[in-house]
């Protein structure tokens, strides 16, 4: 009767130590989904800055070259042309497979710089 009362209590230690595995897990893939959430959200709010910042860069670049240039909508055409040249060289670019592994290598080791 000893061995089995023994062996019952080993299985309530064995099923105690899975159930606080699954519970540490559970709080590790908790801390893990915050830490990436927050890094998102903090990209977002930098992503929405850095674009505020160029927004009102290129509006006062464009007024600047408006009076240099004495003209009401010159200023604007030729900030809007530069965009739409970078634009073009980025289109010309999508596809460049050495671009994109240092863009996906730069953001893995955005990510894996939190732990």
């Amino acid at each position: 009767m000893m061995k089995f009362l023994k062996l019952e209590g080993l299985l309530d230690h064995l099923s105690g130590y899975v159930e606080d595995r699954i519970e540490l897990l559970k709080l590790e893939l908790q801390e893990d989904a915050a830490s990436i959430g927050t890094k998102i959200l903090l990209i977002g709010i930098m992503l929405m800055l850095g674009l505020f910042f160029l927004l009102f860069i290129s509006i006062a670049s464009a007024i600047m070259l408006n009076i240099v240039l004495v003209h009401a909508y010159l200023g604007y055409l030729i900030v809007g042309g530069v965009y739409l040249i970078l634009t073009l060289i980025a289109f010309a670019f999508k596809d460049n497979e050495k671009i994109k592994k240092v863009l996906y290598k730069a953001i893995g080791k955005s990510f894996d710089k939190s732990n």
